[in-house]
C-alpha cells in the first residue's frame, strides 16, 4: 500500500487485516455494516491492484490481449475487460481506464504478479512496458443511496449516469483527480488520483459518509453479481460461466485476442450448461473462493456449486455468488438444501441474467 495513504488511513481508526492491504473496519464494525445499506459509506481500494500500460504500442497491444475494445477506452470512458486462456478460461478481469496518457487495468492485487508475468511473455518487439503500479496510485470507493446528490453538492460535481463513464473534478485542487462511476445496487464511483490530492478529496467526502471495511465494501459486487477474480479463481471457469458477456466485459465485434474462437463460438452457437448466480439462505455459513458446496433437491439430486464469493446479507443469513448447472437450477425451480437442511434459494442481480429456460 503506498505509505502516504496507508498513514492516512492509521491516523483514522483502520484496523488493518495481516496483509496490510484489506481493512477489517474502522472502529465499529457494526454500524458501518448498517450504514452499507442506509447511508453513504467510502473505503480504501487498496485491496485492488493496479497494471499500468504505457508505451506507443500499448493501445494496440492490448487490443490484442483483451475481451474489450481498447478503442471504446478514454479520458470520458473506462471499459470492463478480461484476460483469458487460449481455451476461453478468464486469467484476469478488472476495470480498464485511461488516466494520464497511460493505460491502467485494475484487478484483484494478488493477481497482478502472475497476470504481468504472462501479459510481458507476449511484448515481444512491442513498444510497450508493463508495470505494477498497484502502490502507487492510491484509490477510494463512495457509494450510497443519495450519493449523486452527496457528489453535487459537496464537490459541485455530476456523477455521471453511464456504468464506468469517467470524468476529471473541476476543482483546480483535485483536477488531478479521475472519478469512475460503478454499476452497483447503490450509487457508486471510485476516484484515482496522487497524494496528498486524494487525501484532501477523501477528508472532504468523509464529512458526509461512514468508513467501511474491505469485506463490507465488497458486498456490493457481491449484491450486484459482479465477479472478483482473485488468485484462487484464476483459469478455473469461462467467460460465459462468470456472465461476462452479460455485465459488458467482452466485445464480440472487435479482432482476435486469447480465447476469442472459443468465447465466440460459445455466444453465437452454443449454450453455457453453467452460469455464475447469486444465491441467499437464512443459514450463518463461510465460504472462500474455488470452495466447494453440495445442496440437494427432490428426493435425493444433489448438485455442487463453485463458490465465487461469500458474504453476510445485510438482513439476515449468507450471500453467495456461485457457478451452478442451468440445468440443476431449473430442475430444482431454483429452491436447494444445505445438508442443514436450510434453503438455498436463486435471487435476481443487478443485471439480466438469460432466461434460464431459453438460453
Amino acid at each position: 500500500m503506498n505509505n502516504l495513504w496507508y498513514n492516512l488511513l492509521s491516523t483514522q481508526a483502520a484496523v488493518f487485516n495481516d496483509d496490510q492491504q484489506t481493512i477489517a473496519h474502522f472502529g465499529m464494525p457494526e454500524i458501518e455494516r448498517h450504514c452499507m445499506k442506509h447511508g453513504a459509506v467510502m473505503s480504501s481500494l487498496a485491496h485492488m491492484g493496479l497494471i499500468r500500460f504505457s508505451g506507443e504500442d500499448a493501445k494496440t497491444f492490448l487490443q490484442g490481449q483483451l475481451t474489450q475494445d481498447i478503442h471504446l477506452v478514454s479520458n470520458n470512458q473506462a471499459q470492463l475487460a478480461a484476460y483469458c486462456d487460449p481455451q476461453g478460461n478468464v486469467l484476469g478481469l478488472g476495470i480498464l481506464f485511461l488516466y494520464h496518457d497511460a493505460y491502467y487495468w485494475q484487478v484483484p492485487r494478488d493477481t497482478v504478479l502472475p497476470l504481468l508475468k504472462r501479459l510481458k511473455m507476449f511484448v515481444m518487439r512491442s513498444k510497450v512496458d508493463c508495470e505494477d503500479f498497484s502502490d502507487l496510485l492510491p484509490r477510494f470507493g463512495y457509494a450510497g443511496i443519495h450519493a449523486t446528490q452527496d457528489i453535487v453538492v459537496m464537490l459541485n460535481e455530476k456523477l455521471p449516469e453511464t456504468a464506468y463513464a469517467q470524468t476529471y473534478l473541476q476543482d483546480p485542487a483535485l483536477s488531478d483527480i479521475a472519478m469512475i462511476r460503478l454499476p452497483t445496487t447503490h450509487t457508486c464511483a471510485f476516484f484515482i488520483g496522487p497524494m496528498p490530492a486524494l487525501a484532501h478529496l477523501w477528508d472532504k467526502l468523509e464529512t458526509n459518509a461512514i468508513k467501511v471495511g474491505t469485506n463490507d465494501w465488497q458486498l456490493m459486487d457481491l449484491a450486484y453479481g459482479m465477479p472478483q477474480l482473485s488468485s484462487q479463481l484464476t483459469g478455473k471457469f469461462t467467460a460465459h460461466m462468470l456472465n461476462l458477456d452479460r455485465i459488458s466485459a467482452i466485445n464480440f465485434k472487435k479482432g482476435c485476442y486469447p480465447g476469442q474462437e472459443v468465447i465466440a463460438r460459445t455466444h453465437y452457437r452454443g449454450k453455457p450448461s453453467k452460469r455464475m448466480m447469486r444465491f441467499h439462505t437464512p443459514a450463518v455459513i463461510s465460504l472462500q473462493p474455488s470452495d466447494e458446496l453440495k445442496v440437494h433437491y427432490g428426493d435425493d439430486r444433489e448438485q455442487t456449486l463453485s463458490i465465487i464469493a461469500s458474504g453476510p446479507d445485510l438482513n439476515e443469513g449468507t450471500l453467495l455468488l456461485a457457478v451452478a448447472s442451468i440445468k440443476g437450477v431449473e430442475d430444482a425451480n431454483g429452491v436447494f438444501h444445505l445438508a442443514s437442511g436450510d434453503e438455498l434459494v436463486v435471487e435476481p442481480m443487478g443485471y439480466r441474467l438469460v432466461d434460464l429456460g431459453k438460453q
